[in-house]
C-alpha cells in the first residue's frame, strides 16, 4: 500500500511539474506575440494550466503551479527589474481559488466546474490582486483588464471543458486525481483513490447493509448462523446415537 501511495504522489508531482512547464511556455509566448501597449493589454492563456492543477490537485498544489510559474517566467524572460511579488501572489490565488472550488464547493468535475472555478480563480487573482500589483505602474488603466479577462476567462473555459470532452484526456485526468461523485451511497469513498491509489478500495456500506434481510445486524446473522449449525449438529448425533442403538438391538437378537 505504502509503495502504491508514493507511485500515485510521485505521477501527481510529474503532472503538476508539467502543468508549471506548460504555463511559463505559454506565458512567454503571449508576452512575445500577444502582448500591446507596452504590457498593459495582453491577450494570455497562462493561467489555464493554473486552473487545472488547482481542480486536479486542491488548493495547495493549485497555488504552488501557480508560484513557481509565475517566478519561472520573471527568470526566463530577462527581465531586470526585480519579480512584482503582488503578481506572483495573484498567480498564487487563482491556483487556490480554483482548488477550493473544485474540492469544496462545486465537486462534480465537469463544465459547471470548470466555469465557476475559472471565473472565481480570474476574477479574485487576475482582475483584483494582480490589477493592483500592476497599479504602480499603469495607474487607473489596469481597469481595461476587466474587458481582456472577459473575453479570456470564456476562451480558458471553453478549452478547458473541449479538453476534458477527449476521451484520452478525461481518463488521464480521472486516473490520476480523485473524482468527487454526488451519488450519496459513494460519498464515504470519494477520496479513496486518494488515501489508497486504487480504482475501488472498498466496498460500497450502504449496498451491503442491504443485503442484510430485515435489517439485522452483523452480529445476530452471525449468532443465527451459530444456533443452526449448533442444532444441525446435535440432530446429527442425535441420529447417529440412534442409529448404534438400533445395531445394538440387532446384534442381541441376533446372539
Amino acid at each position: 500500500m505504502k509503495r502504491a501511495k508514493v507511485s500515485e504522489s510521485i505521477k501527481r508531482l510529474a503532472f503538476a511539474a508539467m502543468l508549471t512547464a506548460m504555463s511559463v511556455v505559454i506565458g512567454i509566448f503571449c508576452k512575445t506575440a500577444l502582448n500591446f501597449a507596452d504590457g498593459l493589454f495582453r491577450i494570455t492563456f497562462e493561467n489555464m494550466p493554473i486552473i487545472l492543477a488547482g481542480i486536479l490537485f486542491g488548493p495547495i498544489i493549485g497555488g504552488a503551479v501557480g508560484v513557481a510559474s509565475d517566478l519561472l517566467s520573471y527568470l526566463l524572460s530577462g527581465q531586470t527589474y526585480p519579480p512584482n511579488l503582488v503578481v506572483t501572489l495573484g498567480a498564487a490565488v487563482i491556483g487556490i481559488i480554483a482548488g477550493i472550488v473544485a474540492r469544496y464547493i462545486i465537486k462534480k468535475r465537469g463544465t459547471l466546474q470548470f466555469i465557476v472555478a475559472g471565473a472565481s480563480a480570474h476574477l479574485i487573482g487576475s482582475v483584483i490582486i494582480k490589477s493592483a500589483g500592476l497599479f504602480v505602474f499603469y495607474n487607473w488603466l489596469v481597469l481595461w483588464r476587466i474587458p481582456t479577462y472577459m473575453l479570456i476567462v470564456p476562451l480558458e473555459v471553453l478549452m478547458l471543458t473541449l479538453l476534458y470532452k477527449n476521451k484520452a484526456v478525461k481518463r488521464m485526468m480521472d486516473k490520476i486525481s480523485p473524482i468527487i461523485t454526488t451519488n450519496a451511497n459513494a460519498s464515504n469513498t470519494a477520496y479513496a483513490r486518494e488515501d489508497f491509489g486504487t480504482e475501488e478500495p472498498f466496498g460500497n456500506l450502504a449496498d451491503e447493509e442491504e443485503n442484510f434481510e430485515g435489517g439485522e445486524s452483523l452480529g445476530e446473522l452471525t449468532g443465527n448462523n451459530l444456533n443452526s449449525d449448533t442444532e444441525e449438529s446435535t440432530k446429527y448425533t442425535g441420529a447417529k446415537s440412534s442409529a448404534l442403538e438400533i445395531d445394538e438391538s440387532n446384534d442381541r437378537g441376533e446372539a
